[in-house]
This record gives structure tokens, C-alpha cells and sequence, in this order.
């Protein structure tokens, strides 16, 4: 039975398989079948599959979980190089487990208020002056104080943020907090500098990013000349 999930992935449910080399042998065939070019509008056109493996055998009782675990060992056939076929197993079990872990624990974290955000000076340096430079400057860094685990860093999770969507939660959070402090710290007498601030690729495609940096500009008092968006590689 083959039925499609959407857009370009596909499922096949397969009856009979009594050993794992029995499903990687399906999965070659019908990447060798995809794999053939054929003519469209008197071009060839090449495609090919990258196929994940979940056997029913190793203890499901749903039907979904079948289908999760599959779609997760595609994804782990793509980021290996495509157009292979990967099973899905108990090493994949425990990551995917680890990051739905890491995504509930990084909800609560923006509801708990358990993110923070530490900032490092940027110094002009001016060989003229024996002071040895200039605070022009402060780059707000993302960090967050888990509860049992200590400070992280945005290496333990932001590629969980990217994944889940909560990305863009977190960007909100930050212009807002980062905005808010150095419009307050102006206001205390501070002299005033520039506030750089991180956003990721994904928030930088969001459409309602002008409109959320207008809206936090005009919340903070913060001038827009002062505020600095450095896209994340």
C-alpha cells in the first residue's frame, strides 16, 4: 500500500518483512525505480528518494508512532547525503526522545522566565588613546539558566528553537529585553550606545519581523539608529 503524506514524501506499508534485509531491499528497488531519468517537456529530469525504515516487529502498539519513527529515520537518510535508505533505531530513539525532551523543557523556560541575556561590550580601539579603547557599543548574548542543567549556552538549543518554531518566540523576547535595557540604562545616565541583537535566518524571513521591530522601538523609547540586527550564519 502506498499513500501520500504530502508535498513529496510518501508512505508504504509493506506485510511479509522478516528481517531488515528484507525492507532494505525494497527500499533499493524503489529508489533504483525513482532513480531512472525520464523526459519532461523534452528535458530529462532526474530524481531520487531518501527513504527511512521503521519494522512494526520491535514493540509499536500505534500506528503513529510507526509512521514518526519512519519519518524520522527519512530525515536522518537526508541530513547523511540523500537519495539512501536508513532504519530506525534504538541510538535514533533516544536522540529524538532527547530532543522532544529538550523542546518541553525549552517551553517552560519562556513561560518560567528562565531565559537571560548577558551583554558583551564592543571597544573601539584608538591607538591615540592609552586608555586602550572605547565601549561604543553592547552585543546582547542569549543564554539560559536551566533549572538542574546550569547556564546554556545558544549551542545546547537553539537548533531545538529552530526546529520547533520557538525561534521566533524567542527573537520577540529578546528585541524586547534588550531594547528595554538599554533605553533603561540611558535613561539612568548611561551615555548612549548601539544594541546589537542575534536573529536567526528563520526570523529574518518571517514577514511580521518590520513590523515587530517598529512595535518594540516604539514600546521602548529605543531609537531606531541605535539598534543593530545581525543575522546569524
Amino acid at each position: 500500500m502506498v499513500a501520500r503524506f504530502g508535498g513529496d514524501e510518501f508512505a508504504i506499508l509493506l506485510e511479509d518483512i522478516h528481517a531488515v534485509e528484507d525492507a532494505m531491499r525494497v527500499a533499493r528497488r524503489v529508489q533504483e525505480k525513482i532513480s531512472a531519468s525520464f523526459t519532461l517537456k523534452g528535458q530529462d529530469v532526474f530524481t531520487s528518494a531518501s527513504i527511512g525504515i521503521a519494522l512494526t516487529h520491535t514493540g509499536y502498539t500505534r500506528p503513529e508512532d510507526v509512521l514518526r519513527d519512519a519519518d524520522t529515520a527519512m530525515y536522518r537518510a537526508k541530513a547523511n547525503g540523500k537519495a539512501r535508505q536508513e532504519l530506525f533505531d534504538s541510538e535514533m530513539h533516544a536522540q529524538t526522545m532527547a530532543l522532544l525532551q529538550m523542546e518541553g523543557e525549552l517551553r517552560r523556560a519562556i513561560e518560567h522566565n528562565e531565559l537571560r541575556l548577558h551583554y558583551q561590550p564592543v571597544i573601539r580601539l584608538d591607538e591615540n588613546q592609552d586608555s586602550g579603547g572605547q565601549i561604543i557599543g553592547l552585543e546582547a548574548l542569549l543564554r539560559w539558566q536551566h533549572p538542574t542543567r546550569g547556564l546554556l549556552y545558544p549551542r545546547d538549543f537553539i537548533a531545538v528553537a529552530e526546529e520547533s518554531g520557538l525561534i521566533v518566540n524567542i527573537g520577540e523576547w529578546v528585541l524586547q529585553t534588550a531594547c528595554a535595557q538599554a533605553q533603561a540604562w540611558h535613561s539612568a545616565g548611561i551615555p548612549a550606545m548601539q544594541i546589537a541583537i542575534n536573529i536567526s535566518p528563520r526570523q529574518f524571513a518571517d514577514q511580521n519581523l518590520v513590523e515587530l521591530v517598529r512595535r518594540v522601538l516604539s514600546e521602548t523609547g529605543l531609537p531606531a539608529q541605535r539598534l543593530e540586527l545581525e543575522i546569524t550564519e
